[in-house]
C-alpha cells in the first residue's frame, strides 16, 4: 500500500465514523418534543425579541460584519434589543 491508499483508507474511515455519529445525533433531534427543544432554549427576559436578534446576528456572523454594525442594527430594534443582545453575549461567553 501506498502512502496516498493508507491516506484515503484513513479519510473515508473518518467519512464513515462521522456519519454515524451525525446520524445518531439527527435521529435524536429527529425524536425530540417540542419541549425537549424548548428546554435547549436560552433562558432570555424577551423570548420575542430573542427570535428577532438571532436572525441578525447570524446574518452579522456570516457577513462578518463589524461590531459597529451589528450594534447599529441591535439600536434600531429599540433599547430592549440592545439589553437581550448584552444577555445573549453573556451566554456565548459561558
Amino acid at each position: 500500500m501506498t502512502l496516498k491508499d493508507d491516506l484515503e483508507k484513513a479519510s473515508q474511515e473518518a467519512i464513515e465514523e462521522t456519519d454515524a455519529l451525525l446520524s445518531d445525533e439527527y435521529n435524536s433531534l429527529k425524536q425530540a418534543t417540542k419541549s425537549d427543544l424548548n428546554a435547549l432554549r436560552p433562558k432570555v427576559s424577551d423570548p420575542a425579541l430573542y427570535d428577532k436578534i438571532i436572525p441578525i446576528i447570524a446574518e452579522a456572523t456570516q457577513n462578518n460584519l463589524s461590531l459597529a454594525e451589528l450594534q447599529q442594527r441591535l439600536e434600531s430594534l429599540g433599547t430592549g434589543a440592545v439589553k437581550l443582545g448584552k444577555e445573549v453575549v453573556k451566554l456565548l461567553t459561558i
